[in-house]
């Protein structure tokens, strides 16, 4: 929905998306908002159906959960037209999880959900990591920044929610959060209660030109 906004009604926006169920909440969005020039797909990313090069390639939250990122940035680039950019956001719970110290059911929760992240083979690094990736992948050596989502403070209740049979399945204390429906509560009023702003992830940010040649 970003993306559409960038290049306006004359522009074209494809999403790609493996899980059939994200796909159809993604294109009911794209009907509501009346954005006919976005258009979602069922594929993985390191395969897109692809018959013409776009302008850039932008993902979020995706090449964490890959176990070869390079190579899937060096697929993705393939559909980019020489010159064109290829851009990607990714966390760093570093920071993250130093914030939530002083918040006990905040350190709870977090704690839970990177320990499972961790124990699925997903990379809590990948933010740090997107400078080396993109030069792995051939592609230049990236501009990079860092930003904060403020507004996103339901953010991880949402995941803990998503991740609870996963944590249930690998015998982790979920049931130490006590009613997941309440834990977004919960935690806001903690942190209320401590006087400081609800903790939120550093997001890195990553973007390279395709070489001309």
């Amino acid at each position: 929905m970003i993306a559409a906004r960038l290049v306006g009604a004359a522009g074209e926006v494809l999403g790609a998306e493996r899980d059939p169920r994200a796909v159809a909440r993604a294109t009911a969005r794209a009907a509501e908002l009346r954005l006919e020039h976005v258009h979602f797909t069922q594929a993985d990313i390191a395969d897109l159906p692809i018959e013409r090069p776009f302008d850039a390639v932008v993902g979020r939250y995706i090449l964490m959960f890959l176990r070869d990122p390079a190579a899937v940035l060096r697929s993705v680039s393939k559909v980019v037209r020489p010159g064109g950019v290829i851009a990607f956001q990714e966390p760093c719970w570093t920071s993250f999880l130093q914030a939530c110290e002083i918040l006990p059911l905040w350190r709870s929760a977090a704690t839970l959900m990177v320990d499972t992240f961790h124990r699925t083979g997903t990379n809590t690094r990948m933010g740090a990591d997107l400078p080396a990736t993109f030069v792995a992948a051939g592609l230049p050596t990236p501009a990079v920044r860092t930003d904060t989502l403020v507004g996103a403070e339901r953010w991880m209740p949402d995941v803990i929610q998503t991740l609870a049979p996963q944590m249930r399945a690998l015998d982790l204390a979920v049931g130490s959060l006590g009613d997941l429906s309440t834990l977004c509560d919960r935690l806001l009023k903690e942190a209320e209660a401590h006087h400081v702003r609800a903790p939120l992830p550093a997001i890195l940010g990553a973007w390279a030109r395709k070489p001309e040649s």
